[in-house]
């Protein structure tokens, strides 16, 4: 399934695309400054596969870590104009 939100301010859209292995959690933030947010990550451990901020993507690097623990919300660091994604599972 595949769920969506987000907010005013600051900025923010999430993507949550579930299955029955694996799961995908992207955030989009509009917003340009830094953003301290609390995204809805459901619970278990979540690792990061891109962070727009990284000196890969050009960014300044990015604050993201590269893997969380999610109890059901996590507080992170959005870049100006950035996205994340974090993937669970297979």
């Amino acid at each position: 399934g595949v769920e969506a939100g987000g907010s005013e301010a600051p900025a923010l859209l999430w993507i949550h695309r579930r299955s029955d292995s694996d799961a995908a959690f992207a955030a989009f933030h509009f917003g340009d400054r830094e953003a301290e947010v609390a995204l809805p990550l459901p619970r278990g451990r979540w690792k990061k596969v891109l962070d727009s901020a990284d000196a890969a993507w050009g960014g300044p690097g990015g604050a993201t870590p590269a893997s969380v623990d999610s109890e059901g919300v996590v507080r992170c660091a959005l870049s100006p104009l950035g996205a994340v994604l974090f993937t669970r599972g297979a």
